[in-house]
């Protein structure tokens, strides 16, 4: 019986997505999260050094995931988190705007900036993140308000950007986007998968209890080889190790 691994590991994850001979595979999972197509679509991307020093004595360092930029030099950010860990909200944020204050040289300018997208794929409901731990001049009535209705939304995939808490509007150059994926929200079954997201988000919550390819993916290619790439006998000892 042919067995596949979990993608919701971390080397799993990053075998499908930051592995130089599976960048079809990370352009297509991006166009179909972030709904990317026409001229919109990416359709070449370049793998970044995953490895974010600090700029400064004692400062974090950053180990991504997985990183890249397409041909419009835009900035992705993929990241699987298995665990709740609480902090996931706060960790986004700050992978982004390191990504983004990284990007001028001195003799560049604001106008040069291009945006930063996160990707988050969570292997639990950010329903679970409750611990706050900010001061309520952070947290006032206006966005405890908008993040309960958010909260309580059963979408799998969520967008977040810069907005005007009165009207809503997104701030007219977005050069950070959050983008969060949770896993337990997709309940579809295999025959209800019709769209490549479904199908991206059916292979990560159920590619580990398949035996074989589904039917239906059967001819879509990049889900073909996302498959192989998951195939256990694919993997060495010190790998599944």
């Amino acid at each position: 019986m042919t067995k596949y691994l979990s993608p919701r590991t971390d080397i799993s994850f990053k075998r499908l997505f930051a592995n130089e001979h599976n960048t079809s595979l990370t352009i297509d999972f991006l166009n179909s999260i972030l709904n990317l197509s026409g001229p919109r679509a990416i359709d070449k991307i370049v793998l970044r050094q995953t490895v974010n020093l600090p700029d400064r004595a004692q400062g974090k360092e950053i180990i991504f995931d997985v990183y890249c930029t397409d041909a419009k030099n835009n900035h992705f950010i993929i990241e699987m988190q298995a665990v709740n860990e609480y902090n996931f909200h706060e960790r986004s944020q700050y992978y982004a705007a390191r990504v983004l204050g990284n990007q001028l040289k001195s003799n560049e300018t604001y106008l040069d900036l291009v945006p930063v997208i996160f990707v988050g794929v969570v292997n639990y409901s950010l329903e679970a993140i409750k611990k706050y731990k900010r001061d309520a001049m952070f947290r006032d009535d206006a966005i405890i308000a908008l993040e309960k209705s958010i909260i309580e939304s059963d979408d799998v995939i969520t967008k977040y950007s810069f907005m005007n808490h009165k009207t809503q509007q997104i701030i007219p150059v977005p050069l950070i986007e959050l983008n969060f994926v949770e896993l337990p929200k997709f309940k579809k079954a295999i025959q209800d998968c019709i769209t490549p997201v479904d199908k991206w988000l059916y292979l990560m919550t159920q590619v580990d209890s398949c035996d074989q390819i589904p039917e239906g993916m059967k001819t879509t290619p990049v889900l073909v080889q996302a498959f192989d790439s998951l195939e256990e006998k694919q993997w060495n000892q010190q790998d599944l190790e």
